[in-house]
């Protein structure tokens, strides 16, 4: 039940300021009361699935409330108005984040922290579907928010399980829903809730040598099995050796060198090793990326494998990048259905679009491919990217690039904080990016980042356009399911400039289970072209006379990603 009121931030209570009001000030009820009969009637529409939940009468307190549901697909709510003026203003939207409640990770009493060695940038952790669920790890402390750094708590460790250089060593992190994984000194620790162990033997898990730890970035709650499969949550990776985490924290080894020297046909003398593993945005998909070279001396080369947990089976990607021996390469996986991918160094940015067919390095509007060279010499910190299609790729002295999915060039966006202060990026429960502020006098700060203006202005100075007025659908879902028999249709309009010639596209990345059909009109109309189309899934597999029901069903169903 979520209890609602208006408040004037000139003329509001201490508590209302500070977001931990149990009920309205004097003046706010006064205005509650002032914009009830002005007809301002609050009520709670989702983000994802667009449900509308009305709220009761105004009581005697001054609030309204709205009774909503617990959802884990449809988290971001947002409190909406009818459109009522007082005093010349308005009541804001606002969005907010309703989940199921979090396990709280508590401070205990003689706890030591975690630390990144001196001098080495922050390590970050996010949640997926809850995205306010962050962590970050500096030289000083670790520490975690539910709350997008609102409030926070720092995060320790008994002692006696970590030596103290092991402590202060922490080279990677990832966050689950009551538990954490660090790495140190290339071993796992699992710090939940309620315990902290090392991992190793007894969770088949590697002792020594791991390198990385990753986990999937977009947030798929719905999704179909084949063959009863289990679904991995990370993976885990040595020189040698990829591994598969499941919730249980039990792990499965899914790749070693031997195994992918008899797959790939290389020679006994090659040197291979493993450089990163990271998810698709498939569901069931996994990314590997490894290097090779002979000789080993000047440059090696990089390959990309991808592993199907539906299978399972290893593919060689049509992906190939020569690098320096000493370059030491990341992944992502950006939101798109054919797969997008950016890697990158310390200094550069490779772009591999349209399942691997576009490929090339990130260029900044003077033409430059080293980032550093266009930020005093700083290394690439983080690369940070929405469902907007959005990237931010972020030096450690703070500067930041903008790109978007596909596209080629990146822009600089204006400085925003002296570049001696330490700082990460985060996005909130509006998924809007903020930069996190560090020192060791106050801890975390939190400061919102405007990246839309920040865009606007520079490409406003770089006189860029958008080429198109507006893009219109009606696919309110990440997922659909559509059995046997059964049509699926969209509709989506473009409006744009005359005489632009955008085009509406449908592309597809899985097994093509499923076809389509479109049917496409035009309109004409004060120097603007309408484009709308309707496209229609459907089966084509004829079921009624099949030799083998069963296998012909098997052929026939599984996740297909359309964009």
């Amino acid at each position: 039940t979520v209890t609602i009121w208006v408040y004037d931030p000139e003329s509001s209570s201490k508590e209302e300021l500070e977001w931990y009001a149990q009920k309205p000030s004097l003046n706010s009820k006064i205005l509650t009361n002032l914009l009830n009969t002005l007809g301002q009637y609050p009520h709670i529409g989702t983000i994802v699935k667009r449900i509308t939940y009305k709220s009761s009468d105004l009581s005697s307190e001054g609030t309204w409330t709205v009774t909503v549901p617990m959802s884990s697909d449809d988290v971001v709510k947002e409190i909406r108005g009818t459109t009522v003026a007082f005093q010349d203003c308005f009541v804001a939207n606002r969005k907010f984040i309703l989940t199921h409640p979090l396990r709280i990770f508590t401070l205990g009493q003689g706890e030591l922290p975690l630390t990144v060695p001196a001098g080495k940038p922050m390590l970050t952790a996010a949640g997926i579907c809850v995205v306010t669920y962050s962590l970050v790890v500096t030289e000083d402390e670790t520490f975690i928010t539910y709350d997008a750094f609102l409030t926070w708590t720092r995060i320790r460790v008994p002692p006696g399980i970590m030596t103290d250089a092991e402590r202060h060593n922490i080279s990677g992190v990832a966050a689950f829903e009551g538990a954490l994984i660090f790495i140190t000194n290339g071993s796992l620790y699992l710090k939940t809730t309620k315990s902290f162990r090392k991992l190793g033997m007894e969770d088949s898990a590697p002792e020594t040598g791991v390198l990385g730890i990753s986990r999937r970035k977009w947030c798929k709650l719905r999704y179909l099995f084949k063959n009863s499969r289990r679904r991995s949550v990370m993976a885990v990776w040595t020189k040698s050796e990829v591994y598969l985490g499941y919730p249980t924290y039990k792990y499965a080894k899914v790749l070693d060198v031997p195994k992918l020297k008899a797959m790939l046909n290389f020679s006994k003398n090659d040197q291979v090793e493993m450089q990163y593993a990271t998810y698709t945005w498939h569901s069931m998909e996994l990314a590997v990326l490894i290097s090779y070279c002979s000789l080993c001396t000047t440059t090696k080369i990089i390959l990309l494998l991808l592993y199907n947990e539906d299978s399972p089976k290893w593919i060689l990607q049509n992906l190939q990048l020569e690098v320096p021996v000493d370059r030491t390469l990341t992944a992502y996986f950006l939101y798109a259905a054919p797969p997008d991918v950016i890697l990158w160094d310390a200094h550069s940015v490779y772009y591999f679009y349209k399942n691997f067919t576009i490929s090339g390095i990130l260029t900044a509007e003077s033409g430059e491919i080293n980032l550093s060279k266009l930020s005093a010499g700083s290394k690439i910190h983080s690369v940070n990217t929405g469902e907007t299609g959005s990237v931010l790729v972020k030096m450690e002295n703070s500067v930041i690039f903008y790109f978007m999915s596909d596209v080629t060039n990146a822009i600089k966006l204006p400085t925003w904080v002296n570049t001696t202060v330490k700082t990460a990026l985060f996005m909130n429960q509006f998924t809007q990016f903020y930069m996190l502020y560090y020192s060791d006098q106050y801890g975390p700060q939190p400061h919102s980042y405007p990246l839309d203006l920040e865009v606007q202005s520079t490409s406003y100075k770089a006189q860029l356009r958008c080429p198109y007025v507006a893009f219109q659908h009606n696919i309110f879902s990440q997922f659909y399911t559509i059995d046997k028999g059964e049509r699926l249709t969209f509709w989506t309009q473009l409006v744009y400039p005359e005489n632009t010639g955008l085009n509406i596209a449908v592309e597809y990345y899985g097994p093509k289970i499923v076809t389509w059909t479109q049917e496409v009109s035009y309109e004409i109309a004060s120097g603007f072209s309408t484009k709308s189309m309707l496209t229609t899934f459907f089966q084509e597999a004829n079921y009624e006379l099949a030799d083998n029901y069963f296998k012909l069903q098997k052929k026939n169903m599984g996740l297909m990603l359309v964009q």
